[in-house]
C-alpha cells in the first residue's frame, strides 16, 4: 500500500521524563492505526544523547505517523536540505533496538551530515553515505526511509522527532535485512535533528580591508582566490570577515558544517575545496578531539553561523615544517582559506565503559583523507 503522510503532533519538552507519547497533546489524525500506535512508545532522555526507548506491545500499523516530542528553535527542514541527524532504530514486532547513530558515537565516530529526501543523490553524496555510519542503514541504494524524510518536514534543528511505520514505508518491499528488519515488522525511529545547517553565507556584509586577495566565484560557489595586489602575508593567524552572520555561535570542541576552499599564497589553483561537490564538510574544532590544523581552531571557533571569513593560516598553525606533500604544501606555505560557516553542534559522546581489566579501551581515530586541508595528520590515503 502507499504510506499515508504523516500525522504530526507536537508537545513541550520531555527533558529526562519518562512518558508514553499518547499522553501529550496532540492533533487529530488521518490514519488513526499508526497514529495510536504512537502511544505504545515511551522516550527519555535528552536530544543528542542516546534515548531510552520502551516499545509496549508490538508496533506494527499501515503506513507512518510521527510525533515532535520535543521541538527546537533552529531552522525547519525542507525537503532536500542537509541536516545532522542521530538516528535510533528499533524493530517493532521484537522491541529491540536495530540500529543507533549513537553506537558509531561511543566507538569514536561522528554522527553524518546527510540530505534530508527521498530523491536521487549525486554521486559524491551517494559515495559519502556508503562509507558512513549510515551505510547498513540504508542499504546499497542509500534510500532514505519515506517515513523519515515526510516525517522531518518542517521540523526545527534541535528537535527530537519520533515515528512508528510499517516496513514498506521505511525500506520498501523487503525491510531492511542488514540491521534485522524483515518485510513484515514494523519500525519505531528517534531522530534527533542537531542542526540544519545554512545553505550559503547569511548575514552583514563586510568590506575587506586593503591587500585582501579577491575570491573568484561562479554563481554561489567559491572557485579560488586571486592574489593580484595581495599584500604578504606575516607569520600571524588573520581573520578577515567579509559576512558577519547572525546564527548560533561556534562553541570549542563542536562539530562544524562549513564550505570552504583553500589556497597558498600566491598558488596558481586550490589544493582542495568543497563547493564543486555540493556537500558540506564536519570537522571537529577546538579542544582535545580538534580533527582540522590549530588555524582553524584558532581562527573558527566563537564565529557565528552565517558568516563568511577569510583565514590567513601561518606554517606554524598549519602543517608545519613537514608541509602537507599530497595536497602539494610546503613547509613554508602561507595557507588562505574561505570558510562559510553554515552551523555547528556540540555531539555528546558517551563515557566509555570499563573493560573486564577495569580500563577504558580509547576511541579509534578517524583517518582523515589526504585531500581534507583540515586534518591535522594527513595520510597518504584518501578516504572521502
Amino acid at each position: 500500500m502507499r504510506a499515508a503522510r504523516p500525522v504530526r503532533r507536537t508537545s513541550a519538552a520531555l527533558a529526562a521524563a519518562l512518558l508514553p507519547l499518547g499522553a501529550l497533546a496532540a492533533c487529530g489524525s488521518d490514519d488513526t492505526d499508526a497514529a495510536g500506535q504512537l502511544d505504545q512508545v515511551s522516550v527519555s532522555g535528552e536530544v543528542g544523547e542516546p534515548p531510552t526507548v520502551e516499545i509496549n506491545g508490538q508496533v506494527d500499523p499501515e503506513g507512518f505517523a510521527s510525533e515532535v516530542v520535543v521541538e527546537g528553535d533552529g531552522p525547519e527542514i525542507a525537503d532536500g536540505d542537509f541536516a545532522f541527524l542521530q538516528i535510533w532504530a528499533g524493530n517493532g514486532y521484537t522491541g529491540q533496538e536495530a540500529f543507533s547513530t549513537y553506537d558509531y558515537v561511543a566507538d569514536g565516530f561522528a554522527p553524518d551530515l546527510m540530505r534530508v529526501t527521498t530523491g536521487e543523490l549525486a554521486t559524491e553524496e551517494l559515495t559519502a553515505l556508503q562509507q558512513s555510519a549510515l551505510a547498513a542503514f540504508l542499504g546499497a541504494d542509500s534510500n532514505f526511509p519515506e517515513a523519515v524524510v515526510d516525517s522531518l518536514e518542517g521540523v526545527k534543528g534541535g528537535s527530537r522527532v519520533v515515528v512508528v511505520a510499517d516496513a514498506e514505508s521505511s525500506f520498501g518491499s523487503t525491510g531492511q535485512p542488514n540491521i534485522g528488519i524483515g518485510n513484515g515488522d514494523g519500525v519505531v525511529f528517534v531522530i534527533d535533528v542537531l542542526d540544519v545547517p545554512l545553505s550559503g553565507p547569511s548575514g552583514t556584509d563586510v568590506a575587506a580591508p586593503e591587500g585582501t586577495p579577491t575570491l573568484v566565484e561562479d554563481g554561489d560557489a567559491v572557485t579560488g582566490f586571486d592574489f593580484t595586489g595581495a599584500t604578504e602575508p606575516t607569520d600571524e593567524l588573520q581573520v578577515i570577515p567579509l559576512v558577519e552572520g547572525d546564527g548560533p555561535v561556534v562553541e570549542e570542541g563542536a562539530t562544524l558544517i562549513a564550505n570552504y576552499l583553500g589556497q597558498t599564497f600566491g598558488g596558481d589553483a586550490p589544493f582542495d575545496e568543497s563547493y564543486s561537490g555540493g556537500i558540506p564538510r564536519d570537522f571537529v574544532v577546538g579542544g582535545e578531539n580538534a580533527g582540522v590544523i590549530e588555524g582553524w581552531s584558532q581562527g573558527l571557533v566563537g564565529l557565528t553561523a552565517g558568516s563568511r571569513v577569510i583565514l590567513v593560516v601561518p606554517p606554524a598553525l598549519g602543517y608545519g615544517e613537514e608541509g602537507n606533500e599530497g595536497a602539494g604544501i610546503t613547509g613554508t606555505d602561507t595557507l588562505y582559506f574561505v570558510v562559510d560557516v553554515l552551523g555547528s553542534t556540540v555531539v555528546q559522546v558517551p563515557e566509555p565503559e570499563p573493560t573486564e581489566t577495569g580500563t577504558d579501551t580509547p576511541a579509534p581515530e578517524e583517518d582523515p583523507a589526504v585531500t581534507d586541508p583540515a586534518a591535522t595528520e594527513p595520510t597518504s590515503t584518501a578516504t572521502e
